[in-house]
């Protein structure tokens, strides 16, 4: 038998929890500024609250709807791919593995396929882990298993297009589900997907739908509904108290940070603000409250409509739509737990000498590659 490869890449250019303790609780005690999202996920204990939120469906509507949709397209969407390409072969990246659950969903489906090249790509270290469990205990390592090769990425997905050539087998299945690209400014996400992209791979894309008269209330009832939303949201004020005890403080500075934590009293869970972003309504919310009513903004989440991603990124990204599942027309959605206020959009980049000329003009200076080499069979 054919042994299952697994490789890991480790970016170091992914801050150190333990070396950048400074720059995480400034960040976070600065007052006025919004957390990075990153914060969220990163560490273990937010890690943790992340996959408990998500496991409530019941009460966190957009991962029901988000989940739901999945499990009724899937099938058709590799089919679609597997008819189209006429390959055996599959490299699934998947951008953002969350709990493990959408990615486990994937590759039961995909057996139309011989081989396949499964990618987990995020910048949390502890949800590779745990999917990584999850999966590996869904699919042993025998002779029925089509999953030959797990790659395992902890990075940055702004950085994608730095690895684009660990991403070799074709087609390619790039994966961003649930609301996980309203965690970053869309055009920059998009363009450095879609420059990682070959020709003929694609892109499977959640959009978290807006409503027609979107109110900011109505994206905290999902999250205030349970203990489990309030946890997430309180995630980086948890690990900012744990970071304070830690040895590699010295006693004055821990004292000091202590203090500044401690002082962070009111959980106060409101809305503050509603625009735009480029593409969709822009919701930011207040959780945490300095005791000089210096305002934290920790969580904001983007709703779309979905012929407005359509057609950004099919006219400036320059992807083509190639299927589209929605429950209903985005003017009928109603803000209920069956009533589906998500859509899955499928992709694919096909290059034609006019669209190069356009990409090569949009196109931004490359980053540079410090990046670490892949290393091969090691354990996780």
């Amino acid at each position: 038998m054919e042994k299952r490869i697994k490789q890991y890449y480790l970016d170091p250019r992914i801050e150190d929890p333990i070396s950048n303790l400074d720059f995480f609780l400034r960040d976070f005690l600065s007052g006025n500024i919004q957390v990075k999202q990153k914060y969220f996920y990163h560490s273990a204990i937010c890690a943790k609250n992340w996959i408990e939120l998500v496991k409530d469906t019941g009460n966190y509507t957009l991962a029901y709807q988000a989940r739901k949709l999945l499990e009724t397209h899937i099938q058709t969407i590799l089919d679609k791919i597997k008819r189209d390409t006429k390959s055996t072969n599959l490299s699934f990246i998947s951008l953002g593995v969350g709990d493990g659950k959408d990615d486990i969903l994937i590759l039961s489906k995909a057996k139309q396929f011989n081989s396949v090249n499964y990618f987990l790509y995020d910048i949390s270290y502890p949800l590779i882990t745990h999917t990584l469990k999850q999966v590996e205990s869904s699919f042993p390592e025998n002779e029925q298993s089509n999953i030959k090769k797990i790659i395992i990425m902890n990075s940055d997905f702004l950085r994608i297009e730095d690895h684009k050539n660990n991403f070799l087998t074709h087609p390619k299945l790039f994966c961003l589900l649930g609301s996980t690209m309203s965690n970053f400014e869309e055009d920059t996400l998009l363009r450095n997907i879609y420059n990682t992209m070959s020709n003929n791979d694609y892109f499977l894309l959640g959009v978290d739908c807006a409503l027609d008269k979107f109110s900011v209330t109505q994206l905290l009832n999902d999250s205030s509904k349970s203990n489990k939303g309030l946890a997430f949201l309180q995630g980086p004020l948890e690990y900012a108290k744990f970071l304070v005890t830690n040895k590699y403080f010295n006693s004055y500075k821990r004292q000091q940070w202590a203090k500044n934590i401690n002082s962070i009293k009111a959980f106060n869970l409101k809305p503050i603000q509603e625009n735009r972003s480029r593409i969709g309504n822009d919701a930011i919310t207040i959780a945490y409250q300095h005791n000089d009513m210096k305002n934290i903004l920790v969580n904001h989440s983007h709703k779309y409509k979905t012929n407005d991603v359509i057609d950004y990124i099919q006219n400036e990204i320059g992807m083509q739509l190639v299927l589209n599942f929605k429950g209903v027309d985005d003017s009928e959605i109603v803000h209920s737990r069956d009533s589906c206020s998500y859509s899955l959009l499928l992709f694919q980049k096909i290059e034609d000498d006019i669209q190069k000329k356009c990409d090569i003009q949009k196109q931004k200076p490359k980053a540079d590659h410090r990046g670490g080499a892949i290393k091969d069979n090691i354990n996780v």
